[in-house]
């Protein structure tokens, strides 16, 4: 019986045990290879997340944890846009309008800002940045690059909460499978130079544990009490 209880507790222990995985956008945005979730390897560059990745809906794994992420975009007026990876130490932005290669145009409406770039800064409208996971992970780092593809000091809209950034580094404790961030328009008489326009050059997740493992102790101690129960009658 006392086998019984550590093989529960040891099985609960391997379940619960969480793995972490750091996406590095602004390495795979400059050419570094990753795997995808076709289990093919891919070689980076410039270009948009269908072009980069192998497809609109193909994922980005990090092997080790089994963890996975798929980049997409939308904008305030309802329309979609393109996740789009951008090189010189940039990192993943959006882009509403691609050459036939998968190229921005024009070029500079490549990160994450008002519709239709920088110009239309105190217009409003604003684009979001999907980040999509294949299970609940707990995002616990975001790294972010600016405009000028420096360290990002400004506000970003974080799953519909207004989030102060300097630095570049955003430090987080959010669960979920689906992140969405959000350009903040500038307000009107702004200094013009705080465009709040960004990029994600990295993020860093964890696996929460699955409750199955919960379910597994429970078949353990249920098998335990089938157990005493026939002894009994026996």
């Amino acid at each position: 019986m006392k086998n019984l209880f550590l093989g529960a507790a040891v099985m609960l222990g391997i379940a619960s045990t969480a793995s972490a995985a750091t996406f590095n956008f602004t390495s795979y945005a400059d050419g570094t290879d990753f795997v995808n979730t076709d289990s093919n390897f891919r070689p980076g560059g410039e270009a948009d997340w269908a072009t980069i990745v192998g497809g609109a809906g193909v994922g980005i794994l990090d092997v080790a944890s089994g963890i996975s992420v798929i980049g997409s975009g939308v904008t305030s007026l309802g329309g979609t846009t393109h996740a789009y990876f951008d090189s010189g130490s940039a990192g993943l932005g959006v882009c509403s309008v691609l050459t036939a290669s998968g190229q921005c145009n024009p070029g500079n409406d490549d990160n994450v800002g008002a519709i239709g770039g920088s110009a239309n800064a105190g217009d409003g409208t604003f684009e979001t940045l999907v980040l999509t996971f294949n299970r609940l992970v707990n995002l616990t780092e975001v790294v972010f690059a600016a405009e000028g593809h420096g360290a990002f000091t400004g506000s970003v809209i974080l799953n519909g909460t207004l989030t102060s950034v300097v630095g570049g580094t955003l430090m987080t404790d959010l669960v979920g499978t689906v992140f969405n961030f959000d350009y903040a328009p500038v307000p009107p008489g702004t200094n013009p130079a705080a465009t709040n326009e960004f990029y994600i050059e990295a993020a860093t997740v964890s696996a929460v544990p699955l409750p199955a493992s919960l379910l597994l102790l429970g078949g353990a101690l249920g098998g335990i009490g089938a157990l005493r129960r026939r002894r009994k009658a026996s």
